[in-house]
């Protein structure tokens, strides 16, 4: 199945299956790069994950992996970009369907901690996957006026 090009209005998911986001040191830079997002012209839908603390994770594992799933599974959402990085992403991996999720294909972005999930998706579903940018650090970034703005196209 051919993935389509993002367009204006699109709907992007946002997802935390490594680090909490919101509470933390990173909402600030959170909140920022979903300004940006929305500034190219994108929708945003933030999973539950996105809001949730679970010790130095964003929610239990199950919690994670729904979010993912749920992602991959609304026809609604284009493209899935982690929130941050951090750890326990590995935690996630046993928990995926990677056989709904290669029926189901949108790019998945992330950084850091999800690159092993962008290995395991890659690897197990054949889906688009891309090495960053995430939302905290690569879109939520704080930018002087020499930086140019973001463009993402796919």
């Amino acid at each position: 199945m051919p993935i389509k090009q993002l367009r204006n209005n699109d709907f992007i998911g946002i997802v935390a299956p490594s680090s909490p986001v919101m509470g933390t040191a990173m909402e600030a830079n959170y909140k920022r790069g979903l300004i940006e997002i929305k500034k190219m012209g994108f929708q945003v839908k933030e999973g539950k994950t996105v809001r949730l603390k679970k010790w130095h994770l964003a929610g239990s594992d199950d919690d994670c992996a729904k979010d993912i799933m749920d992602m991959f599974l609304d026809k609604n959402i284009k493209a899935i970009i982690c929130a941050v990085g951090g750890t326990g992403a590995d935690r996630i991996l046993d928990k995926l369907d990677y056989n709904l999720i290669k029926k189901n294909p949108k790019p998945f972005l992330g950084i850091s901690d999800p690159t092993v999930l962008t290995s395991a998706l890659f690897q197990l579903s054949k889906i688009p996957v891309i090495y960053g940018p995430d939302v905290c650090f690569g879109f939520g970034a704080k930018k002087n006026d020499s930086q140019k703005t973001w463009e993402l196209s796919m």
